[in-house]
């Protein structure tokens, strides 16, 4: 018998051995399930803030595109109307100048026809 209480002793020695390293091997697996849980909540929390900077830049982006748009079209106005006032005071040149020459073709006519007159009087004297 008292190989047989020697060997239920080995057996219960060996069973608290294995339930102790069970029993350590589930701490192990708790707190490695633990830091795994705290990491992932870090990742969380930092994608979060990338997602929420993200959406801050893309929003600050979207910002300075539209006042560049707005910038570009106030520009574009602007220059339009330098255009057209200068179209507006070429046409008011071009029809200065057309009077002009009309103004300046009566008068060489008017020239002639004094001209004329004085050779007329200058061959009479």
């Amino acid at each position: 018998q008292t190989l047989a209480e020697g060997l239920k002793a080995q057996h219960r020695a060996a069973i608290a051995q294995l339930e102790e390293s069970l029993r350590a091997a589930k701490l192990a697996a708790a707190a490695e399930r633990d830091a795994a849980a705290a990491r992932c909540k870090e990742l969380e929390s930092s994608l979060a803030r990338l997602e929420a900077d993200g959406r801050q830049s893309l929003a600050q982006a979207t910002v300075e595109l539209h006042q560049a748009k707005t910038s570009q079209d106030v520009e574009s106005a602007r220059l339009q109307g330098i255009i057209r006032r200068l179209e507006d005071e070429l046409g008011s040149v071009n029809q200065r100048l057309s009077l002009a020459l009309g103004q300046s073709d009566s008068l060489a006519a008017e020239l002639q026809a004094v001209t004329r007159r004085h050779d007329a009087h200058v061959e009479q004297a």
